[in-house]
């Protein structure tokens, strides 16, 4: 499968700007794969284009609580995709009727502020 590298339009702090960008990223047919070295670019895997939600899930404290997080996370419908590290966890989902992983506003604010 052939790859491409495309920039990054916004802050990498920009949560629901990547998101964005990844979701429109995947219905021109391009998926996140990983970023660069220099976190300036995403490398992408090209297939059909076809909607994929992706999300960003906070880095915590402790990576043996973020180890855990993963397999709910998995059993809900989402993939792990890569990581920023110190930043955020990147999952995808092909499902549409899969739970968000942060449903609740109040919850995604104490993951942020962890």
């Amino acid at each position: 499968m052939m790859t491409v590298k495309r920039p990054i339009p916004c802050s990498l702090y920009d949560i629901q700007g990547m998101q964005d960008w990844l979701d429109e990223m995947a219905l021109q047919g391009l998926f996140f794969q990983n970023f660069t070295r220099r976190n300036d670019a995403a490398n992408f895997l090209v297939d059909a284009p076809r909607p994929v939600r992706y999300r960003l899930d906070p880095v915590g404290r402790s990576k043996q609580e973020d180890a855990k997080r993963k397999e709910p996370y998995a059993q809900m419908g989402w993939r792990f995709a890569d990581a920023q590290p110190r930043l955020y966890y990147i999952f995808s989902c092909e499902d549409p009727e899969a739970p968000e992983l942060h449903s609740d506003p109040q919850t995604l604010g104490y993951a942020l502020d962890s």
